[in-house]
């Protein structure tokens, strides 16, 4: 089945039309600025998701350096303690 020209690619635009306008297909749908759109809230969204991991993992180093310094400080103390009863 052999198509008219002005049925290519699926644009139906008809040969007596004073403009010719060829859409790709990038921009078919929602158009370029409906996917840039999308873009920028994927991008926000993975912005959001990097920072949480990011509060979290330093949330996490920063209570296993106070774990470090109280075990440290029980330690001493227990030097101490022992020292005085030595003594």
């Amino acid at each position: 089945m052999d198509l008219p020209r002005y049925f290519m690619r699926g644009f139906p635009i008809h040969p007596n039309a004073k403009t010719f306008c060829i859409r790709s297909h990038a921009t078919r749908g929602r158009g370029a600025g409906g996917e840039r759109g999308s873009v920028i809230a994927y991008f926000l969204l993975a912005v959001v998701i990097i920072g949480s991991i990011a509060a979290l993992f330093g949330y996490s180093v920063h209570n296993l350096n106070l774990a470090q310094r109280r075990q440290d400080l029980v330690a001493a103390y227990q030097v101490v303690e022992s020292g005085a009863v030595l003594g």
